[in-house]
């Protein structure tokens, strides 16, 4: 590999989404200590306290996101269904912040088969069955995205994280961000902006 990220691009009407996927060693140099992604890293690993794999659900205090002063970057995904359609959002970072929803409404409770925009459920159901597949630290899905979702323009970085249910198998995903530009809504910030 040349150091290169995968990139995946996606358009559908007005909605436009690009993932860059990078390597964990990518992400130790795009992300400096204070970050949220790279706090919730160490958060997991401390977590997983040296298993071959990720940790148990339950061991996951929600507190310490505000310890950590970093509520608003942090999305907890039900992911116990066999569909990933049925997955749910168990917590939403838009939970405690004034942020626009981009999904037309409050989502937290919701499965993810509830997202209007089909560019970003595709996106996310193909991202949180890879993250779901893989619960050790050697496959951890670490993405830059750019998206304009019902003319919201977001620019950051993602980390999901896989936590495991009573049988091992992955249950729940921790996704956390990091904002690289200021959320944007307006409608005329689509593919032709610069990356």
């Amino acid at each position: 590999m040349d150091g290169r990220p995968k990139s995946v691009t996606q358009q559908c009407g007005d909605d436009y989404l690009r993932r860059d996927y990078y390597t964990l060693n990518a992400m130790v140099e795009m992300e400096d200590a204070n970050s949220p992604v790279t706090k919730v890293h160490e958060y997991w690993l401390d977590l997983k306290n040296g298993a071959a794999i990720a940790p148990k659900a339950d061991a996951f205090m929600s507190s310490k996101l505000w310890e950590m002063k970093i509520p608003d970057r942090v999305t907890i995904i039900d992911c116990s269904a066999e569909n990933p359609l049925d997955f749910k959002f168990a917590r939403h970072a838009y939970d405690v912040s004034d942020n626009d929803w981009i999904f037309g409404g409050r989502i937290t409770g919701k499965s993810i088969s509830r997202i209007p925009s089909s560019t970003l459920l595709g996106a996310l159901e193909g991202d949180y069955l890879f993250a779901k597949s893989f619960p050790d630290s050697a496959m951890l899905r670490y993405t830059g995205i750019r998206q304009q979702i019902n003319g919201v323009h977001r620019d950051f970085t993602r980390l999901l994280l896989p936590f495991t249910g009573v049988n091992n198998d992955v249950s729940m995903l921790v996704a956390v961000t990091r904002l690289r530009n200021p959320t944007v809504i307006d409608n005329n910030m689509g593919p032709h902006s610069k990356n």
